[in-house]
């Protein structure tokens, strides 16, 4: 400040306050330095002179000189406030009152009155503004009340620390002081009663807006009415405020809830025990209420302060504020929960329940009994009737009705993981999910994919299930006998009841599988048919289709094809086997693409063909598992070709060799052939062995024992996939783990054409044999320089060594 400031402010000082200390003369100065500044504009700012020369022009002359001479008198004060009321400055009297109320915090209450009074219609007009304090902004969104304080839900309640509430620093945000006292916030205000704060906070903690304190958004604000209050009573008021300012929320999430039909059974009974709990409230104020009524029926209690049997704003405090706390910890979880639905909401309640505080634990415990009742009753009606009663998608079971029938088992019903409540494990929601798959299956119609016989889809419940009547039947209410509020969870005898329902369930369809459709004769069908397990039925079969086989493809008779099947059956242990089996077994001839031709041995195939009475087993026999036997059984006659093949060339050479070695130099080159005839039978023999342990005796055997000790469907269908996953590790079709399976296979392959190959040159050596035969009868001696001898002769040894050097690349390496 320059000098010629302060020579104006010494001046105003001897005009209007020569008794008064500089220092509170100048703090007044600096309060309407800046209030001035905001009646022009609220981003003005007034320098000290310009602030000197308007205070200076808003007195009168006069009053100057006659009234403020002795500025403590108060009849004095009294003189300038009379003449400034009839004075042409009413527009701008709220400033020169502001100022002078500043200027005399010690005023006797009579002056105080008298100042505030005259400045009170001119106050109604002025602009708000951030400098004065008064009320709120637009861009503070209003909640700044006249005491410049608001309570935040998210702000931490002051504490008691003594006989008064201490005065946090923003309840005097905007205004100075003078001499440490507290400055009112306006003139003319009338001062409020602790009983009329009382009486209108009773309708501000039910949620609605009362006469002196307002809830906003998102807090509790005091109004701007020209009213007066203590600073220790507005504190209180604020925080009995706050309480009402939460039951507004929870009333709002209530209704919410209730208008939106889509949030779930769970989020309504939430819904419903958050109402009980603000019924419980609405009591207690009612209580409290009535109380206030009874000490001061006639409104004519008019003292500032509550008389000691009286329900005064401390003792309201006291009385709410253990409804606050559960009221507040309740908005909390409601709110933190609010878009969660079924399993995952059940489980969020109960991590919230798990709190130190033993109130807030109950609390929480409460929420998650209340939410867990619809979903307890969806186990139950999943399990015992098949039914999934779940529009809003709160289980952890989806159901899909577009599925085809012929898919009702794998794609029908589907487990949602993330919907699983906290108090099943993974696998126990696993065993649940395939019981009351189960008996929706064995109840389910047959036009939406039901298979099941009659007898048991008319039974009200599955045979055995009557062991668990008091379970199905309970009524799951407030009171459900299975919920332990105490640990939050099912109780263990009920659970394990629950689990040995579903266990039940699921026997029930593969008792079904194995009496009605007798899936285990079918599993014995598919290992000696498609596997080569009946020795005498594939040999029949061969030789009933050798004609063919060597044949071009297009020459297999098919139409005779199935008569030839039927003798091998009838002919061999294959006719004892089940009606239903024989019915589903039959032959097919495998399209060959464009331009390739095929012999009879790789067109040739077995075919399995479920008839609708036995479409159940569809669900096992899925028809990607039968094009999986008819691999493995593609590989293994392609095997038993290449051993046909083999055997037959021993049985000439043997039957020959006599005869052949009567030719010179030939019986080297049979030796050769046979030696390599040998190492080829012998190294399929070996692949034959150990399919035959491995895989029929092993793999099938241990197969069978899980077959006998399946308790449920799923089970059995992934006893088959882990079977035929073995079979065709061993088959060198595909591995999962072998990653060398594939070149492994690739280079048997090459084995077995070579076979085809050596066939071929036997052929090529037996006509040359008997070509050489014939010329040597009508000679004497052999002519060594002939075609055969010179050519003939070393080309057979070339191919033979060729193929002993083909058959020693292309043979596995064991690892």
């Amino acid at each position: 400040m320059n000098s010629e400031a302060k020579a104006r402010l010494a001046d105003l000082h001897q005009l209007l306050s020569p008794g008064n200390d500089f220092t509170t003369f100048k703090e007044a100065f600096k309060i309407f330095r800046n209030d001035a500044a905001s009646h022009r504009a609220p981003s003005s700012h007034l320098d000290p002179i310009s602030a000197a020369n308007r205070l200076k022009s808003l007195l009168p002359h006069s009053a100057s000189n006659a009234a403020l001479t002795q500025p403590g008198d108060g009849r004095k004060l009294d003189g300038l406030v009379d003449e400034l009321s009839k004075s042409t400055l009413s527009p701008k009297l709220p400033e020169i009152m502001d100022f002078l109320r500043a200027l005399t915090p010690n005023t006797s209450p009579a002056m105080a009155e008298g100042l505030w009074n005259a400045a009170g219609d001119a106050r109604g007009s002025r602009v708000a503004t951030p400098e004065s304090g008064f009320a709120g902004t637009p861009q503070d969104g209003g909640n700044l009340g006249i005491f410049g304080s608001q309570l935040n839900p998210s702000a931490t309640l002051p504490v008691f620390t003594g006989s008064r509430l201490p005065v946090p620093p923003d309840v005097m945000a905007g205004h100075s002081t003078t001499a440490g006292a507290p400055l009112p916030s306006s003139l003319g205000a009338k001062r409020v009663t602790e009983l009329q704060l009382v009486r209108d906070l009773m309708c501000v903690v039910l949620g609605f807006d009362g006469a002196l304190v307002k809830l906003t958004v998102d807090a509790c604000r005091m109004t701007s009415a020209n009213v007066e209050v203590d600073s220790e009573f507005r504190q209180l008021a604020l925080k009995i405020g706050y309480t009402g300012w939460i039951f507004r929320e929870l009333r709002r999430f209530c209704e919410t809830k209730i208008r939106d039909l889509g949030s779930g059974l769970c989020s309504q009974r939430v819904c419903e025990l958050v109402m009980q709990e603000m019924q419980q409230f609405r009591r207690n104020v009612a209580l409290l209420d009535a109380k206030v009524h009874r000490d001061d029926p006639q409104h004519t209690y008019t003292d500032d302060l509550c008389r000691p049997d009286q329900l005064s704003l401390r003792k309201f405090h006291y009385a709410i504020e253990d409804d606050q706390y559960r009221l507040d910890a309740l908005l909390n979880m409601v709110s933190s929960t609010n878009k969660l639905k079924g399993g995952e909401l059940v489980t969020a309640l109960y991590k919230l329940s798990l709190h130190g505080n033993p109130h807030i634990h109950l609390l929480g415990s409460k929420l998650t009994h209340a939410a867990v009742q619809p979903l307890l009753l969806k186990i139950r009606q999943w399990i015992f009737f098949g039914l999934l009663d779940d529009p809003h998608n709160e289980f952890f079971v989806v159901e899909d009705s577009d599925t085809a029938p012929e898919a009702y088992w794998t794609s029908r019903f589907q487990l949602r993981e993330s919907m699983i409540p906290y108090f099943l494990s993974p696998d126990e929601a696993r065993q649940i999910f395939a019981g009351g798959k189960s008996t929706a299956f064995i109840k389910a119609p047959k036009e939406t994919g039901g298979r099941a016989p009659d007898r048991l889809r008319s039974n009200d419940r599955i045979p055995g299930m009557e062991a668990f009547s008091s379970l199905a039947d309970c009524a799951f209410d407030g009171a459900d006998p299975i919920w332990d509020s105490e640990r939050n969870r099912i109780k263990l005898t009920c659970l394990e009841k629950l689990l040995a329902a579903s266990g039940l369930a699921s026997l029930a369809v593969v008792n079904m599988l194995r009496e009605e459709y007798h899936l285990g004769c079918h599993f014995s069908a598919l290992q000696k048919f498609f596997l080569l397990g009946l020795g005498d039925f594939i040999l029949c079969l061969i030789d009933s289709l050798i004609p063919y086989l060597n044949q071009p493809a297009t020459t297999l008779p098919f139409k005779n094809l199935r008569a030839i099947l039927e003798v091998c059956v009838s002919s061999t242990d294959a006719k004892w086997e089940h009606p239903h089996v024989l019915q589903a077994l039959d032959t097919i001839v495998l399209a060959l693409p464009s331009g390739k031709v095929e012999i009879g041995w790789d067109a040739f195939l077995l075919e399995y063909r479920l008839k609708k009475q036995s479409a159940v087993l569809s669900i096992v026999l899925t028809t990607s598992i039968v094009t999986r036997y008819k691999q493995i059984f593609a590989f293994l006659w392609r095997v038993k070709r290449a051993e046909f093949i083999l055997f037959s060339a021993w049985k000439e050479t043997m039957c020959d060799r006599l005869e052949n070695w009567k030719i010179p130099g030939f019986e080297l080159l049979c030796h050769e052939a046979g030696l390599l005839l040998y190492r080829m039978l012998d190294f399929l023999q070996q692949i034959q062995s150990s399919y035959n342990v491995d895989v029929l005796d092993v793999g099938w055997t241990a197969f069978c024992d899980k077959l006998t000790t399946a308790k449920s469907l799923d089970e059995i269908i992934s006893y088959q996939d882990e079977f035929l996953g073995h079979v065709e590790e061993k088959c060198f079709i595909k591995s999962k783990t072998n990653k060398n399976c594939r070149d492994l296979g690739l280079h048997l392959r090459a084995v077995l054409l070579l076979t085809v190959k050596l066939e071929a040159c036997f052929v090529a050596i037996q006509d040359a044999a008997r070509r050489e035969l014939t010329n040597l009868a009508g000679l004497a001696e052999p002519d060594l320089e002939s075609h055969f001898y010179l050519d003939e002769l070393p080309s057979l040894f070339t191919s033979i060594q060729m193929l002993e050097s083909n058959f020693k690349v292309n043979i596995p390496e064991r690892g």
